[in-house]
């Protein structure tokens, strides 16, 4: 057959090949062995079909038998000009580069395979349902990681190869297609939603279908049917091993069996209701929790996940956060607990931990054995902790049994990047479980909402966590999977408790479930607004010298660092008691700090290491941290926010300092009066008016708490919230006609994530998104555009080392921190200044697409560099001290 004399696969320093067809067939068994062992999957293949498994099968098989057609192309075989000759293939010239084989593939199969005027019997009933198929030969043939369209093609990259390709086309049809299509297919829609999850099927069963230590590559004939055959055998092997198979769910285990750190402990309200009553089938389902920081609900969602896979709903969990910070903290939380949510009696389930620098985290990189981007072989898989395999690519994070990591990893799954449907996949199968879901901004939280509905029409389940929620959002966040259902939406939201759980079943019914005040749980705090910085500045030392701890959480990094700089140099507080933390420390120093904040205020930390300490920082230790100060203050913010920064005064239970029994927090706020001028919040809080822009929002804010004087949680919790976040409270009119540009970019946002999100009912093709990228450039959150700063040190004796010392990825992950490109420009090639490119070579990635920082020691720990900005070059400082300034800030 002379669709043999073409190659898929070969040895890059030798003419060692694997046949064309051959690979076609081995991705084609991996596929079919997926779908036969994977319970779940094969559920949402049938679910999004719509009709029967035995219909859809056939027709992926098929689908993933000539997902490579493209490399009959000339253009592909000419890539190995050693191995064309071999064969005899004709010469191939073409003035311009030959197009990607996925690009030849489709212009192929929309022009030969599926046209009326091609000779193709074994397909020509077929060809009647094109419209019904496209969408599934685009998520197969667009296997690379992004829809295709061919427009670069044309009949000479077929020239001579055209007879051949059709020819494996046919032999495929014959193999495994039936000679007429199933009556199910009549709705040229139907399979626009299954093709998102086939793409990323399709990515998994390439990745190893290709791995020639289980399928070994083979250069002489063999009968298609006959290899087939051969090929299944060996993808058992393959899928058994690569990590992808997700274990049973543990069955008949209580409280503490499932959550063994727990041990002696009695479930909390939520978690009874978890365990309990949340779930009650195993159908796509979506829960909301409402409570108080650390009264327990992300033990709470890991046994209604739990639960919802012991109903067959799911086979895994992946829990994302909003920061790389909480994302490693969770890792460590889950380190200890997870496996008692699965069956003990097969296979360890993997953990994996997904963000951009994960490379950092030793526990992660030692249950991996794995540094910076080295790729295993799947053979060399260590059933410890997390695959190989799946380690190593962030992509496959998603497919693991278990994870934790941001949630931008997940978001990364509705946005046109690149392998956007290989996390569409891993979705499918677990439970999403987003913590601290109040924190986002409107674009983020547009696409959550994108997500939920993606996720509910996969038919799989999410479990959403925050400490407080506005019911507009809740609304909104309900409606987004019931879209997904295809259910009819809710108007309202009919329960105003708090603590409260909301479910959606797969119907699309909603119900509120109110959850019992734990005794002892409620906690209420004095608020008092100071209109004057040095009033704050006072309380400050006034507490230090009683021997109580206490934290300012400024509104920027540039008020924290200064606020620190005041406290020293003008209050006389000893630099040893004063702690600085915020987001522009080098990723070594930031997390030394983050030890030191800890150690002084955690759960675990005594009297003495607390005494007279003050901590400052941003916004960093709103959301990171668990500690506890006996005063908390802070710059006047959102609600949502300043009930998050009082949660971290008295939250501990422990004796407290004479004069500092009671919770209390200060709030530098302007005086919020019925006449404000239009720059109310800036004239107090300066360069804060940049982060937080509706002013009527924090004009409200303001208002409430002057009036009540306290935040007395859970019971009040809801009254705030509303009373701020809605319009009951008439703000003053000149500060919501100052708010008009903040609000047209909220609405600008919201319609910006709309765009930039994925369309569910155009299925995996180019037109569903808003332009396919490589994902470092799809934005999972908007702001300031960031460049990475890797900082370097010159000794003495001229030579040069990375920040944090050693070497490798982890160490040049280590060494870097973040900055707007307002202050520094972006790289502007992929080379580096020459006072560096020697030592740029020695990095993993070269020093390619982040700024490299030269930086010599100035004393005191001091240490000064220049970087460039707007073409010129200007002076930057840093030390473990105070992080990062740049002049002109």
């Amino acid at each position: 057959m002379k669709t043999i004399r073409y190659w898929g696969k070969a040895q890059p320093d030798s003419t060692s090949h694997h046949l064309l067809q051959f690979h076609c067939l081995d991705v084609a068994a991996v596929l079919t062995e997926l779908l036969h062992v994977d319970e779940i999957l094969r559920k949402r293949v049938e679910g999004l079909a719509r009709c029967p498994f035995g219909e859809i099968l056939p027709i992926l098989q098929f689908f993933a038998a000539i997902h490579d057609i493209g490399k009959f192309s000339a253009g592909f075989q000419w890539k190995r000009a050693d191995i064309a000759e071999k064969f005899g293939h004709p010469p191939y010239l073409r003035a311009n580069k030959p197009p990607h084989h996925t690009e030849a593939g489709w212009w192929f199969y929309q022009n030969r395979i599926m046209s009326r005027k091609t000779d193709l019997p074994q397909l020509a009933a077929w060809r009647a349902q094109r419209r019904v198929l496209t969408p599934l030969a685009m998520a197969s043939i667009g296997h690379h990681g992004a829809p295709v369209d061919g427009q670069e093609v044309n009949t000479r990259d077929f020239s001579y190869s055209h007879e051949a390709a059709l020819g494996h086309a046919a032999a495929m049809a014959e193999l495994y297609l039936p000679a007429e299509p199933p009556d199910t297919l009549d709705d040229e829609d139907q399979f626009k939603p299954l093709s998102w999850l086939f793409a990323g099927i399709m990515v998994v069963a390439d990745w190893i279908g290709s791995s020639e230590e289980y399928f070994p590559y083979r250069a002489q004939p063999m009968d298609a049917r006959e290899y087939f055959a051969k090929a299944q055998e060996q993808a058992r092997d393959a899928v058994r091993n690569c990590g992808l198979l997700h274990p049973a769910a543990a069955l008949g285990r209580e409280f503490t069996s499932l959550l063994p750190q727990l041990k002696g402990h009695s479930p909390r309200p939520l978690q009874q209701y978890a365990m309990t009553k949340a779930v009650v089938d195993g159908g796509p389902q979506l829960h909301i929790f409402e409570d108080l920081t650390g009264c327990g609900k992300t033990e709470a969602a890991l046994l209604c996940a739990h639960a919802i896979m012991k109903q067959g709903g799911c086979s895994g969990l992946y829990v994302g956060l909003p920061t790389m910070a909480t994302a490693n903290a969770m890792y460590h939380r889950l380190a200890d607990t997870y496996r008692a949510l699965f069956d003990d009696s097969g296979t360890t389930p993997s953990l994996m931990l997904a963000h951009g620098q994960r490379n950092i985290e030793d526990a992660f990189l030692r249950t991996i054995a794995l540094e910076g981007d080295a790729a295993p072989r799947m053979g060399e898989l260590k059933d410890v902790t997390c695959s190989q395999w799946l380690a190593d690519n962030r992509k496959k994070a998603l497919l693991a049994p278990c994870g934790a990591g941001t949630l931008d990893q997940a978001l990364l799954a509705v946005l046109p990047a690149k392998h956007q449907s290989l996390r569409l996949a891993g979705l499918s199968r677990t439970v999403l479980v987003a913590d601290e879901v109040h924190s986002y901004d409107f674009y983020t939280g547009e696409l959550l909402a994108t997500l939920l509905t993606f996720i509910a029409a996969m038919g799989s389940s999410a479990i959403l966590l925050t400490a407080t929620l506005p019911q507009s959002l809740r609304l909104k966040l309900v409606q987004a999977f019931q879209r997904g259902l295809g259910s009819g939406l809710s108007q309202s939201m009919d329960k105003d408790d708090f603590p409260l759980a909301t479910r959606v079943d797969g119907s699309g019914a909603v119900t509120e479930s109110p959850i019992p005040v734990e005794d002892g749980s409620g906690k209420t705090t004095a608020v008092e607004l100071v209109h004057d910085e040095h009033a704050m500045f006072e309380a400050l030392v006034e507490a230090s010298r009683a021997g109580a701890c206490a934290c300012w959480v400024r509104n920027t990094v540039d008020q924290a660092i200064d606020t620190a700089r005041r406290l020293v140099d003008e209050h006389g507080l000893s630099p040893d008691k004063v702690i600085l933390c915020h987001a522009r420390f080098a990723m070594c120093d930031r997390l030394e700090r983050e030890k030191e904040i800890l150690r002084r205020f955690g759960k675990k930390s005594r009297p003495e290491d607390r005494a007279g300490y003050v901590l400052v920082g941003s916004q960093v230790l709103e959301q990171s941290l668990d500690y506890d100060v006996d005063l908390m203050l802070s710059d006047l913010a959102p609600m949502a926010d300043l009930i998050q920064r009082a949660g971290r005064c008295h939250r501990h239970r422990r004796e407290r300092p004479e004069g500092y029994g009671e919770s209390r927090l200060l709030v530098l706020s302007p005086e919020p009066i019925d006449t404000p001028a239009a720059d109310w919040y800036g004239a107090v809080l300066g360069k804060a008016r940049f982060v937080y822009r509706r002013q009527a929002l924090l004009w409200r804010t303001a208002r409430l708490l002057r009036d009540v004087r306290r935040i007395v949680l859970p019971q009040e919790a809801r009254k705030l919230m509303e009373g701020a976040y809605g319009e009951e409270i008439a703000a003053p009119d000149i500060l919501v006609r100052a708010d008009a540009d903040a609000e047209g970019e909220a609405l600008a946002d919201k319609s910006l994530a709309t765009q930039n999100g994925l369309d569910l009912t155009q299925g995996y093709a180019s037109g569903a998104g808003s332009g396919w990228a490589d994902e470092t450039l799809a934005f999972t959150r908007l702001g300031d555009e960031r460049v990475q700063l890797r900082l370097c040190r010159i000794q003495d004796d001229g030579s040069i080392e990375l920040w944090a010392g050693g070497a490798g990825a982890k160490a040049c992950a280590l060494s870097e921190v973040s900055v707007s490109t307002k202050r520094v420009d972006k790289p502007d090639s992929e080379t580096v200044s020459s006072a560096l490119d020697g030592f740029a070579e020695t990095m993993p990635d070269k020093g390619r697409w982040v700024r490299l920082v030269a930086l010599r020691q100035t004393g005191d720990g001091e240490w000064a560099g220049q970087v460039p900005r707007d073409g010129k070059l200007v002076s930057v400082r840093y030390s473990r001290a105070k992080g990062l300034s740049i002049d002109g800030e």
